[in-house]
């Protein structure tokens, strides 16, 4: 960084006293992580025993759900009516499926649904997004769905459908 001033006037600092209170602020935020770090308490080993064992417990019911979402997802794509949705908003779950480079995220999807000439139904729905259509999710664009012809809120992305180049679904 190069300093825009040469003279140092009464009551300014010079870009060196801004870089040298930068560094310090940074150092005295380290040190007060450290210190509220060394003040947390650390799980004993029943503690880290027993959240492992709550979490294998719970793994059964977990697939179990999986498969059967996915088993609806692809009912979806063969059985379901068209329609389109509009992204409102995308909020990552931090989450993640799959194995190494192979795995998808998965985030909550606010979505605005038609289909034909019905009005539109506001959606919230948990997806796995295929690593290479990240992109598409952006706000205010359309994605190609198939939909319950009975419940609405029940949906499937069509990742595989085309859409122009404006993000559009055909």
């Amino acid at each position: 960084m190069r300093c825009s001033h040469r003279t140092r006037r009464p009551g300014r600092r010079t870009c060196s006293d801004t870089t040298v209170g930068f560094l310090r602020d940074l150092l005295r935020l380290r040190r007060q992580a450290k210190e509220l770090e060394d003040q947390l308490p650390a799980p004993t080993m029943s503690q880290v025993l027993s959240e492992a064992t709550a979490a294998v417990e719970q793994a059964p019911d977990l697939m179990r759900r999986m498969r059967e979402s996915a088993a609806d997802e692809e009912r979806l794509l063969v059985e379901g009516v068209s329609g389109t949705a509009r992204i409102r908003a995308v909020h990552d779950t931090g989450i993640t499926v799959g194995t190494d480079a192979r795995e998808n995220p998965v985030a909550d999807l606010e979505l605005e649904v038609t289909v034909g000439s019905e009005p539109p139904t506001l959606v919230t729905s948990r997806v796995v997004i295929p690593r290479l259509s990240v992109g598409r999710l952006i706000p205010g664009s359309t994605l190609p769905v198939r939909v319950d012809a009975l419940d609405r809120s029940k949906l499937a992305i069509d990742w595989d459908a085309p859409v122009d180049p404006d993000g559009r679904a055909v």
